[in-house]
């Protein structure tokens, strides 16, 4: 079995061939003695939150999809985005969630012994997580293109056009993950003892660091504000206008954006506050010196951020709210 020793100097190894590090790994485990419990005690309250989320996270997230199925009144082009951030987040409480799991067992030696799983897990944790990112900056993009500039709209987004923007996020999320595997040189994905989890190991560059964070981060936050801002300011000068003339439809119109605006301010609200500490630890723990329980707790959070998404939809949307309450219904009744 591997110990901590041969783990930690792993991540401070400042190389672009991962194969001869996992040679050497596999060499340590060869040639030392069973050491690192099966499943050290400190992990257990970690293991049983990240296996809470990813059982709440999916059964919420197949809510929302279904609720789009069963309710024509939610089928719009805007949450057509929200199904594909809905899937991102799945991909993350069906996948990611039980491989963080496995990775806390024998700190990580299965994935010692199965790279290939770990470079995998790795890999799709950062396609799925910029996705998600980038999917509510569209929906920031649809928003201010609806409010803002209404005539462009129908010829921007509309059913032919919505597919293939959704394509293209997957596609852009592909190539923020793409330059981390080994053979371009960039860096590395694999098994990050730190975190206990499948990443891409963070602190081989700084310089990557920084363009990871900056692709999946930095830009996103730069356009989102600006469409938030510029949609703000759009209504409260209609509203003003529509007051003085006492049109009533064209304030309901108003009052309905306003409510879709601050439940997708929400979101990102609640996005950037997971996604906060793990974005300190990426861009400020460069020596990975700080404290393992504060990366865990941060992986935590990142994590935990796809299952929450739905209870945002169902507080904050009375559409989706009563769909939840029609499934659940419908589900109980067949039990």
């Amino acid at each position: 079995m591997l110990n901590m020793e041969a783990a930690e100097s792993w991540t401070h190894k400042d190389s672009n061939n991962y194969s001869s590090i996992l040679y050497e790994n596999e060499t340590m485990t060869n040639n030392t003695s069973p050491s690192v419990p099966f499943l050290p005690d400190r992990y257990i309250l970690y293991i049983t939150w990240l296996i809470l989320m990813a059982l709440i996270g999916t059964a919420g997230n197949l809510l929302i999809i279904l609720s789009l199925v069963a309710d024509e009144k939610l089928r719009t082009i805007s949450n057509v985005f929200v199904v594909n951030l809905a899937f991102a987040d799945i991909f993350v409480t069906t996948i990611i969630d039980p491989f963080s799991v496995l990775a806390v067992f024998n700190e990580g030696e299965f994935f010692y012994r199965h790279p290939g799983l770990c470079i995998f897990a790795g890999a799709f944790v950062v396609t799925c997580c910029a996705c998600s990112i980038w999917t509510i900056v569209a929906i920031s993009v649809e928003r201010y293109i609806h409010i803002c500039h209404r005539p462009l709209y129908p010829r921007v987004f509309n059913h032919r056009t919505a597919p293939v923007i959704l394509i293209c996020l997957w596609i852009i999320a592909f190539f923020i993950a793409l330059p981390y595997f080994e053979v371009f040189g960039w860096g590395i994905y694999g098994y990050f003892p730190k975190g206990r989890i499948c990443t891409c190991i963070f602190n081989v560059s700084y310089f990557y660091s920084w363009y990871l964070i900056g692709f999946e981060l930095i830009l996103p936050m730069i356009i989102i504000p600006f469409c938030y801002i510029q949609i703000f300011r759009v209504i409260r000068k209609s509203s003003g206008r529509l007051s003085r003339r006492g049109s009533i439809s064209a304030n309901k119109r108003n009052k309905s954006d306003m409510r879709i605006l601050k439940m997708f301010a929400t979101l990102l609200a609640v996005f950037m506050i997971m996604w906060a500490p793990y974005t300190v630890n990426v861009l400020f723990d460069t020596d990975a010196s700080w404290p393992d329980l504060f990366f865990m707790t941060a992986v935590a959070f990142c994590l935990s951020n796809s299952s929450i998404n739905f209870i945002i939809y169902g507080i904050m949307n009375v559409n989706f709210r009563k769909a939840y309450m029609m499934i659940l219904k419908k589900l109980f009744a067949l039990v």
